[in-house]
């Protein structure tokens, strides 16, 4: 049996004062819990630091009859450095953690770099890692309101035929805004999904569909509890620029990480792209121009 934590309702639809819709919010003790939950609750959707799913579900684009958060549950909220093995940072770690740490900035400078450009120090403070991972695609055809939505031909992410971001397309083409998403994958990071007694390891860049509409391959029930930065990806020269419409709030029109493999002979770089596809886009070809020269 679910039993809330509390509810919340809306008296009547309200789009204009865009309230929250009802929903009940539960919140578990352990991982075993939360997953019990998810199985038995369809559809529910999993909270971290509620900045991206309470705007969604503020403009009616996502609404769960369950919210399970995950503050409750003990030992998700950590970075730590082992020697041979990496850095781990608990996927519950808000932005301004990893922004802040000495740790990230002496490792993984890039990762902090990209943490400390997303929103704003109130929204760092609340916003966690692993709901940066899992940030939802953006697309202005899209995340409008439902007025908005219904005068119109709706695209495909809102149930039609064609994408009208990219006119007659079948395919979705609404962006991935992440910030923490290039950098991690530029870091050859991991990511660690837990379904009840199993877990799975996954390269970062393996959990992109590169679909806009169904972005991540993440199962209903699977929690995103942890991410890995291999020791070989500590330390390494780089840097991470954003090219946003405002200096504090927006998601990146465009940003790119880059990073610089030097132990490798020739000497690689990573580079990959946000804001301008479905998923992070490794420049490839950029890459292979960069092997080996001297920067």
């Amino acid at each position: 049996m679910l039993t809330p934590s509390f509810s919340v309702s809306a008296s009547s639809e309200g789009y204009e004062a865009m309230t929250l819709p009802e929903f009940q919010y539960i919140e578990p003790k352990s991982l075993k819990e939360a997953f019990r939950l998810l199985k038995q609750a369809g559809g529910a959707k999993i909270l971290g630091g509620g900045t991206d799913l309470l705007t969604l579900m503020r403009m009616r684009l996502e609404k769960p009859a369950f919210v399970i958060g995950l503050g409750a549950i003990a030992g998700l909220s950590f970075i730590r450095y082992q020697k041979g093995r990496g850095l781990r940072i608990g996927a519950f770690t808000t932005l301004s953690a990893i922004g802040h740490s000495s740790e990230v900035k002496e490792r993984c400078p890039i990762l902090a770099q990209a943490a400390d450009k997303i929103a704003s120090p109130q929204m760092r403070n609340a916003a966690t890692l692993g709901g940066n991972i899992l940030l939802d695609t953006k697309c202005p055809y899209y995340n409008q309101s439902p007025l908005w939505l219904e005068s119109g031909e709706r695209c495909l992410k809102a149930g039609g035929d064609i994408c009208l971001a990219v006119r007659g397309e079948k395919s979705c083409y609404a962006v991935w805004s992440s910030d923490t998403a290039p950098p991690l994958v530029a870091l050859d990071a991991r990511v660690k999904l837990v379904r009840g007694e199993k877990e799975r390891w996954l390269l970062l860049d393996r959990l992109y569909t590169g679909l806009g509409d169904k972005p991540c391959k993440v199962a209903p029930d699977e929690i995103l509890t942890e991410v890995l930065i291999p020791e070989d990806s500590c330390h390494l020269r780089g840097v991470y620029l954003k090219y946003s419409q405002r200096e504090v709030i927006d998601y990146p029109v465009v940003s790119v990480a880059v990073a610089q493999y030097r132990h490798k002979k020739p000497a690689e770089f990573r580079i990959v792209a946000g804001g301008v596809d479905p998923a992070p886009k490794r420049l490839v070809k950029a890459e292979a121009l960069l092997r080996g020269q001297k920067i």
